[in-house]
């Protein structure tokens, strides 16, 4: 005869939350596209934004995002692509505006990057990003995700780990194939952003730079 146990009259216990990050990329772009973002941390909906600091718009903007910032990650948001940048790059802008998306992003995996001008330009922008604002980037990532890039990824895990003393993380983009068809939201774009993500998210382990 088995004697029935009482039944566990304990509440289940709620998983622990997994802690995210919620980031409006683009900050500066326009001044329509600052005002929201900060709308969007006073309201705490967002924990984190990146800037675009090779616009002109970020001098004029930096010092009311600072003012809305509270505990949010301000980052920078690396920009190689469509923009202009702040310093001459002979090579890779010749006419004073970046390649487009698809230029940069086939010289990337081919390695056929400038990457001397490019980290040069990346170390501008990473300037005008403390210059205006105060203080290091709490994160990088990247416009277009071109922060992953061969070559580039190198660059901005080297600038996280020397600028941010620890504490700076980068953004990476891995996320299971599996993961990506269940969700089935642009399914082809976000399968070649994600195979990119290992890369970069490997270098910053070995440099001990948080993802």
């Amino acid at each position: 005869m088995t004697t029935p146990r009482p039944a566990n009259t304990e509440p289940a216990r709620p998983p622990a939350p997994i802690p995210i990050v919620v980031c409006a990329d683009d900050y500066a772009f326009t001044p329509g596209v600052s005002r929201a973002i900060r709308e969007l941390l006073a309201a705490r909906r967002i924990s984190a934004t990146s800037v675009m600091t090779g616009s002109e718009f970020w001098p004029g903007e930096a010092a009311a995002l600072k003012a809305a910032a509270g505990d949010a990650d301000i980052g920078l948001h690396v920009t190689l692509t469509d923009q202009k940048p702040l310093g001459p790059m002979p090579t890779f802008a010749p006419d004073g505006r970046f390649p487009p998306l698809a230029t940069v992003f086939r010289d990337g995996l081919l390695r056929r990057l400038p990457l001397a001008e490019i980290e040069a330009e990346i170390e501008r922008q990473v300037a005008a990003f403390v210059a205006h604002y105060g203080a290091p980037p709490a994160h990088f990532d990247g416009h277009h995700h071109m922060h992953q890039l061969p070559g580039v990824r190198d660059i901005v895990v080297r600038l996280a780990a020397r600028v941010g003393g620890g504490r700076t993380w980068v953004r990476s983009c891995g996320d299971s194939p599996t993961a990506i068809a269940r969700r089935g939201v642009a399914v082809a774009k976000t399968l070649v952003i994600a195979s990119l993500g290992p890369g970069i998210a490997r270098r910053a382990t070995a440099a001990r730079v948080p993802t």
